[in-house]
């Protein structure tokens, strides 16, 4: 044990000492200085804002189910933004909203993430449930017994 209270061990490296991850491992001579370890930060937001995009898209189809002036405002916006909008309806308009929701939280979770380390696997999990979850939104027979109780 270092007098800091901590391991001098790479796995618990810096954590009670403040240092970074990459600077220990250089001290302990398992990298060269200069490699280093990539944050992971920038594909968790990818990855995270990609269900964002996703859930936003079951939240919107939902929404516009249960409210027939949400239902409108995607059709006027799928007429006004997409070439054939006409054709679509509303389901251009919640493609429209989930493109945007994807766009912003990938922007904002990027400026937010972009020198970290941030758990990949938590970050999937996330996913993984946001595809669940937006299916669900998604699926007839969820939405017959979710619009009685919206209204």
């Amino acid at each position: 044990m270092s007098a800091a209270g901590s391991s001098d061990l790479p796995g618990n490296a810096g954590r009670a000492t403040g240092i970074g991850v990459t600077q220990s491992f250089v001290r302990a001579g398992l990298i060269k200085p200069g490699e280093g370890i990539r944050p992971t930060g920038p594909a968790a937001a990818a990855v995270a804002a990609a269900g964002i995009g996703a859930l936003t898209l079951g939240g919107a189809g939902l929404l516009a189910t249960v409210l027939a002036r949400f239902d409108q405002a995607l059709a006027d916006a799928s007429r006004l933004f997409l070439p054939g909008g006409d054709h679509l309806g509303r389901f251009g308009g919640q493609q429209l909203l989930a493109l945007g929701a994807w766009l912003v939280s990938w922007m904002l979770l990027h400026w937010r993430w972009r020198n970290r380390q941030v758990s990949l696997t938590a970050t999937a999990v996330t996913l993984a449930v946001c595809l669940v979850l937006s299916t669900l939104l998604l699926w007839p027979p969820i939405t017959r017994v979710l619009i009685p109780l919206a209204r």
